[in-house]
């Protein structure tokens, strides 16, 4: 209930209050539409990545770490730890950075040209 109140539109600013719950403090500092865009980068385009490669793709074991890491990331969103923390990005950087998204993309359009 704390932080609640300090909603608004366009935010706070940065560190406003200190809440020690990321997702929280994103709407706090940054405003709905900051804290909208902060849940999106972490926590659903990783996981709709981590769907779409599960089920199109078979990963190798290197890969999977890096998926296994971010998911035992997930609670540090809720539980510790501000959006500005650089451990907070770690996970989802090397998430992207070892399973390149494009690299599904171009494999699935070089595999059409291959069978047109």
């Amino acid at each position: 209930r704390q932080g609640l109140h300090h909603i608004t539109l366009m935010g706070r600013g940065v560190l406003h209050k200190y809440l020690d719950f990321p997702i929280l403090q994103g709407f706090v500092d940054l405003g709905i539409f900051g804290g909208l865009a902060f849940v999106f980068i972490t926590l659903l385009l990783p996981a709709y990545f981590i769907l779409f490669r599960w089920k199109y793709e078979l990963l190798s074991n290197e890969r999977k770490f890096f998926i296994l890491n971010y998911i035992l990331f997930i609670p540090n969103l809720f539980f510790h730890g501000q959006p500005y923390d650089y451990p907070l990005w770690i996970p989802i950087i090397l998430l992207f950075f070892f399973n390149n998204p494009i690299s599904v993309s171009r494999k699935h359009h070089t595999a059409q040209d291959k069978t047109s």
